[in-house]
């Protein structure tokens, strides 16, 4: 299996808010506390609930069982442009534009919506790098675009330090979104998140709190503990379908981690092979094609109701 390795587990780092290289979830096998929810965008305040409704007002995800939905198309017919690119846009309150990563396959036409899978970079261990490690990402899911028919949008993390994911970040990704969908023409119901290591500490906070923005979303190597809070899925506002994959190899902390979190979940209402799947495959800290392939393969025939 071809491996991406973007971001290393951090050690005795602070997980405030901040999803760092592995956001600071284990010392020697510690694991830190969770973070507090309240005054998140869209989260739900109050108190936990016994289990989690569906998303989609009690109805369940669509699966490969029924027929899709007919799309609900953005109608962005201002690009044509294919391949991989680089788009710059101004989030709101930013003092200067910022750059998001996009790849978009040849056979593109905006005569039909397009699925959109976002892919969030894990922390390069300094600013100056998060820039390479989105459109390393971009470009490891490319193959898979070009194959299956969707579009890549791989935004860039502004953390200062370790360049890493910041809380201000999620409303810029959710800009870059809207961006690319009035440039292409793409399907609202069929957006994707997926992140790696920091960015699937980010994916886990991002999706549960907006989870009216995604269908599904996938994570490699990401636990909640480090960004959204081990309360996340009980305070979701709905199960959102989730695909983790962790190596059997990574490290203890984060690997101990990503099985506690797979209890969570099942405790908060989500189901195994509904909208749960947790793999632990033969590896350590990384991703590759296998990984991006069994991510598609669960987004693939999820659409929001």
């Amino acid at each position: 299996m071809q491996a991406w390795i973007i971001g290393t587990p951090a050690r005795g780092r602070p997980a405030a808010r901040v999803a760092g290289a592995a956001g600071g979830v284990h010392n020697a096998g510690h694991v830190r506390a969770a973070h507090d929810l309240a005054g998140w965008p869209r989260a739900v305040a109050g108190a936990l609930r016994d289990g989690t409704p569906a998303c989609g007002e009690g109805l369940l995800f669509r699966s490969g069982v029924e027929a899709l939905e007919p799309a609900e198309a953005s109608g962005g017919t201002t690009d044509l442009a294919t391949g991989p690119r680089t788009i710059a846009y101004l989030p709101p309150g930013a003092a200067a534009p910022r750059d998001y990563h996009v790849y978009v396959p040849a056979s593109y036409s905006p005569g039909s919506a397009w699925p959109l899978v976002v892919v969030l970079h894990g922390s390069p261990g300094s600013p100056a790098l998060a820039d390479p490690a989105a459109r390393t990402v971009r470009d490891a899911w490319s193959a898979r675009a070009a194959a299956s028919g969707f579009l890549v949008l791989a935004p860039v993390a502004s953390g200062p330090t370790a360049g890493g994911w910041l809380a201000s970040d999620e409303a810029a990704i959710v800009a870059a979104i809207a961006d690319l969908e009035a440039r292409y023409n793409l399907d609202r119901r069929r957006r994707y998140l997926w992140g790696f290591s920091a960015g699937g500490h980010f994916a886990h906070g991002l999706a549960l709190a907006r989870a009216d923005h995604f269908a599904a979303y996938g994570v490699n190597a990401g636990v909640l503990q480090a960004y959204a809070g081990v309360d996340a899925p009980a305070a979701a506002a709905c199960r959102l379908p989730l695909s983790v994959r962790v190596g059997d190899g990574d490290a203890a902390g984060l690997l101990d981690a990503a099985r506690a979190d797979r209890t969570r979940f099942d405790a908060a209402g989500w189901a195994a092979g509904v909208d749960r799947q947790y793999v632990e495959f033969a590896g350590g800290h990384a991703f590759g094609a296998t990984d991006i392939d069994a991510h598609w393969a669960w987004f693939a025939s999820r659409q929001r109701p």
